[in-house]
């Protein structure tokens, strides 16, 4: 069943979806850009963690 969004225009609730979805997607960019960058300064290889391996 979708979630009740109320009485809010479709291209309202679209535009809204999309917000949180790119606001979301910069948050895991600018993580996997620290880690890396924390990786690359510690001089250490890949760590094989597999869910950040999905992200990439």
């Amino acid at each position: 069943m979708a979630p009740d969004l109320g009485d809010e225009p479709l291209q309202q609730q679209t535009v809204k979806k999309m917000k949180e979805y790119l606001e979301g997607r910069n948050l895991i960019t600018k993580l996997q850009a620290k880690h890396d960058l924390l990786q690359k300064t510690l001089g250490e290889s890949e760590c094989g963690n597999p869910l950040l391996e999905a992200w990439k």
